[in-house]
């Protein structure tokens, strides 16, 4: 989510079962290093963050932090575009392995609290992996052990923040369950949520100075944007991690989303635009520019300046790569809407026709363009 050991205490890691069960190197070696890399995660530099996490597997191959944090980094670049299956395979490979060094590590530290937190991050990543790809089963069974081993670290050490983090990221996510997870709650494997309690925990987190605060307030921000449907408090979490990490483009533009949703249109046109003029080249900083600008001319078109949303959408390609699939879609309908509205009829219909072609867009942009196109039709 930074300068090898020595040749000699990489060896003596190796080994983790030679170690005291006070001995984890997390305090002596490993804390400074992952919280480096962490903040390169939350600034959005993930390629150095990468770099980080592999000389951590490198220095000490026996021990899950490495691989754990990782993993962290691989779901930062996927929670971009949920649809986008090219992490998968990293993903569970990278899970698969968490989960087998962490096992490893609890059954040399048994009564330690950090390594009941590291089996329960790894069963929880792989569960949240399996629950993306629809294998409730398997995710049930990963989520039910995870959450015994975050209550035991706790036990062992409730001052121990990332533990909360996770317990509170699956005591939430479990409460609001989909209602077809829920129609089968007489299987032992479906979780039991508490959401008060969840919620408790992460805003506890994200008021704690720790490694986790940056990744409590993120969740947090996504929970009352798209569950808690509290956007006054969601933007209030995006300005403080858009003041944090500004460059950042993954939070701005969520700030950007949210300034449009509650109708504050020239203060999203504006932040779009400095979100614009960001440097960075990489992928999903290209991408987010792109959704950026499609914002920004929603936002010109909801103050029915057309020929600045039309000016805007000139910098916007539908079949950019960069974007996610369901920015795709949402630049199809823009144009489409903005060529209508300039009196392009055939050229509307054909960006909006073009909607139903593509894979991975929301039912929401799906739904409009079947109106819009219906309208057109019938003018």
């Amino acid at each position: 989510m930074l300068v090898r050991l020595p040749l000699l205490i990489v060896a003596l890691f190796a080994l983790p079962g030679a170690w005291a069960a006070d001995s984890d190197p997390w305090k002596e070696s490993i804390a400074d290093r992952v919280r480096a890399g962490v903040m390169l995660n939350h600034e959005g530099r993930y390629d150095a963050a990468d770099r980080v996490w592999a000389s951590l597997r490198q220095d000490l191959p026996d021990h899950p932090a490495g691989v754990l944090y990782a993993l962290e980094t691989l779901y930062s670049r996927q929670v971009y575009d949920l649809f986008d299956s090219r992490y998968d395979a990293a993903i569970e490979s990278t899970g698969r392995e968490a989960l087998r060094l962490a096992g490893d590590w609890l059954d040399a530290y048994p009564d330690s609290a950090r390594a009941h937190l590291y089996l329960g991050q790894a069963e929880m990543q792989l569960g949240r992996f399996r629950a993306s790809s629809r294998q409730f089963y398997a995710a049930g069974r990963h989520a039910e052990r995870a959450s015994d081993h975050l209550e035991r670290a706790l036990e062992l050490d409730p001052e121990l923040v990332d533990a909360r983090y996770w317990l509170g990221m699956y005591l939430y996510a479990a409460s609001v369950l989909p209602n077809v997870l829920r129609r089968l709650d007489w299987l032992w494997f479906i979780p039991e949520g508490d959401a008060t309690r969840g919620l408790d925990m992460l805003r506890a987190v994200g008021a704690h100075d720790d490694v986790a605060r940056f990744s409590a307030n993120l969740l947090l921000l996504n929970i009352f944007t798209y569950f808690e449907r509290d956007h006054a408090e969601a933007t209030r979490l995006a300005r403080s991690l858009h003041a944090r990490f500004p460059r950042n483009s993954f939070v701005h533009f969520e700030l950007v989303r949210l300034l449009y949703s509650q109708r504050q249109y020239e203060a999203a046109i504006a932040d779009a635009k400095r979100l614009e003029a960001h440097a960075g080249q990489d992928r999903l900083h290209r991408g987010r520019v792109g959704l950026a600008r499609i914002w920004q001319a929603r936002a010109f078109r909801a103050v029915d300046d057309i020929d600045e949303a039309a000016a805007v959408l000139e910098r916007v390609d539908p079949d950019d790569d960069a974007l996610p699939l369901w920015g795709r879609g949402w630049a199809r309908l823009l144009k489409g809407q903005v060529a209508h509205a300039s009196g392009r009829r055939e050229e509307a219909l054909g960006e909006l026709e073009k909607i139903a072609e593509l894979d991975g867009i929301s039912r929401a942009v799906r739904r409009r363009a079947e109106r819009e196109i219906e309208r057109m039709r019938n003018e």
